[in-house]
């Protein structure tokens, strides 16, 4: 017996009407609204019709790609099964994908502000992440980007002894290794649009 297709082109879809695919994204979630992030995301609104529900739809993408999607395709994980049934909101792939393609730079910008609040909020709060200081969670330092601060919203954390309770895995045991990948192929692109305002910047002054 053998796999018909490559790896890349593989993808197990839980089709069981009873079947609750991407459980570990309920503490998540939870902790996204609790830190306020729905409210900070409803800033980050592209102009035009596809731009409605910007809260909504951008909570669907962090879902979505917390639990390992790569691809607006890849979005449709976030309705197997019985998802819909413990999520609500959840929207089609489609109008995720026309809700990213409206977005301008200052679009972007704006996430990058709620990214920002989302940090700090972490950050601040101890009551957000309980036991932080016990399991060993310190932010040591800023990270620039590109040579700017980028408004402290890169940060340098280091978790010393920290252990995740099982319910609160995102994925499958020793995944971890795959879900810290699945960011830099969004990141390069995002550093490629800063390179591409710096360079706006310079050519205007």
């Amino acid at each position: 017996m053998q796999l018909l297709h490559s790896p890349a082109r593989t993808r197990a879809v839980f089709d069981d009407p009873n079947l609750l695919a991407h459980v570990g994204l309920a503490p998540l979630l939870a902790l996204a609204g609790r830190a306020g992030l729905p409210g900070l995301l409803a800033g980050a609104a592209p102009a035009g019709p596809c731009g409605a529900n910007p809260a909504t739809k951008a909570m669907c993408l962090v879902a979505g790609m917390s639990a390992g999607a790569d691809s607006i395709d890849d979005m449709d994980l976030l309705r197997d099964g019985a998802m819909e049934t413990v999520f609500g909101g959840v929207l089609a792939p489609s109008t995720l994908g026309s809700f990213l393609r409206s977005f301008a730079w200052g679009n972007v910008r704006q996430l990058d502000r709620a990214h920002r609040g989302l940090t700090a909020a972490l950050a601040a709060d101890p009551r957000l992440l309980p036991g932080r200081e016990v399991l060993g969670m310190t932010i040591t330092r800023h990270r620039p980007i590109f040579g700017y601060q980028d408004q402290h919203g890169h940060f340098e954390i280091v978790f010393d002894n920290v252990r995740v309770p099982a319910a609160s895995r995102l994925a499958g045991e020793g995944d971890g290794f795959m879900i810290s990948h699945a960011r830099p192929g969004p990141g390069r692109i995002h550093h490629a649009m800063r390179a591409i305002g710096m360079a706006e910047r310079a050519l205007s002054s």
